[in-house]
């Protein structure tokens, strides 16, 4: 995938520096309920996890940074705390996810000659690259390439493609509150594209999947496929208005709706039977499964998409859910997982864990690449691989 934020001399520089000498960085996700962090070291491209650590969030809404001070408090916490885990000193770089509802999709016009990413390569405020036709106030967090070409080809034209926006303010504010917090933003990452760093595979990036992200406070619809983020919305409903519906509907408080959540199990049968907290859970689950479905295909994505849905979050955790996504969404689902060093990673760190690995990429310059050469012959292997995988795994395809 392009990125805004750095031209190629500027990685050429990191990437020598870091294939000298082991780099420490920290993936940071800011989340609506949760901030969590990852500590990596870069070793010849890979990232080592170190420490992580998740803290519950303030200053945040919808994702949306809106106190800064506050902000920080949560971060220096859970920074802290992996740390501690990580035995090592605070690392002086962080890339950062944003995840807010405040982001769009809009049309630009990118320059494709080798070794430019966009065109229009102003600064604004020092935070990002503006793509040309950017408006006033907005930055530019992810590039999407034009329907018609590969995600990573390289043509001497000037193409019509569009671009992942958020207000400067927003990410000013979520910039402001990592600097407090006493760490450098390397890059603000759009947090569907560090998402699918940890829970995609190379063959489901490039043949066509769906990754959906229940947040507590919004939910992100993204389709990858070419290698490259081809389609993303993001709408205000996620996790918590699951605990907050069971709060009302059983009069009791969110910390104890939050616990009787964790132990409910999806049937899909639509029983009259089931208990209320079920009924209750089911209803607000699906309806944003419905949305979902309502976004996808708004889309209007022209591509097969064999990979079905991936999903990420905290919702998909309940038991049963993939078989109650699959009812309302009619295409194969799998509740995404991440293993390390054949260690299993919480799925809450997804996003964290998925900045590192993007970091790491830049780092060593693997990140820079515009061109894959992939032959007919490679890419049919890594599909048949890829299938056969899923069929082991009991997926349908």
């Amino acid at each position: 995938m392009w990125n805004l934020n750095r031209t190629s001399n500027d990685w050429a520089g990191v990437a020598g520096l870091a294939k000298k000498s082991p780099i420490t960085l920290a993936g940071l996700d800011i989340g609506t309920s949760k901030t969590a962090v990852v500590i990596a070291q870069v070793r010849s491209g890979f990232p080592q996890i170190l420490g992580s650590a998740e803290a519950p969030s303030i200053g945040v809404s919808k994702g949306c940074v809106t106190s800064p001070e506050a902000a920080a408090k949560a971060i220096l916490q859970a920074l802290e705390q992996a740390q501690r885990h990580a035995g090592t000193s605070r690392p002086s770089t962080a890339y950062v996810s944003f995840n807010g509802d405040t982001t769009a999709v809009k049309n630009c016009l990118v320059d494709l000659k080798p070794g430019r990413y966009s065109a229009g390569r102003s600064k604004r405020n020092g935070l990002q690259s503006v793509p040309a036709g950017l408006a006033e106030g907005d930055s530019a967090l992810q590039l999407i390439p034009p329907r018609d070409l590969p995600g990573r080809s390289v043509f001497e034209v000037e193409a019509g493609a569009r671009v992942v926006t958020a207000p400067t303010r927003n990410i000013k504010d979520i910039s402001k509150a990592v600097h407090l917090a006493g760490l450098k933003v390397e890059d603000v990452v759009f947090g569907p594209v560090a998402a699918g760093e940890a829970l995609l595979t190379t063959a489901e990036k490039e043949f066509g999947t769906i990754l959906i992200d229940i947040g507590a406070g919004t939910t992100s619809v993204s389709i990858f496929d070419q290698g490259s983020l081809r389609e993303t919305a993001v709408f205000p409903v996620g996790g918590e208005h699951l605990a907050s519906d069971l709060a009302i509907g059983l009069h009791t408080s969110l910390n104890q709706a939050v616990e009787i959540l964790s132990d409910c199990e999806l049937s899909g049968s639509g029983d009259n039977k089931l208990d209320l907290a079920n009924s209750i859970i089911e209803a607000r689950l699906s309806e944003i499964l419905h949305l979902t479905a309502s976004v996808i295909k708004s889309f209007q994505y022209p591509g097969l998409l064999p990979g079905g849905a991936v999903f990420s979050g905290g919702a998909p955790l309940l038991g049963g859910f993939a078989p109650f996504a699959e009812n309302i969404l009619q295409i194969p689902v799998r509740v995404g997982d991440i293993q390390v060093d054949g260690q299993p990673l919480s799925l809450s760190l997804a996003n964290a864990f998925g900045l590192v690995k993007y970091g790491a990429q830049r780092l060593t310059g693997s990140g820079l690449r515009l061109a894959a050469n992939c032959e007919p012959g490679a890419l049919m292997d890594r599909l048949i691989k890829w299938l056969q995988g899923r069929m082991k795994n009991g997926s349908r395809l």
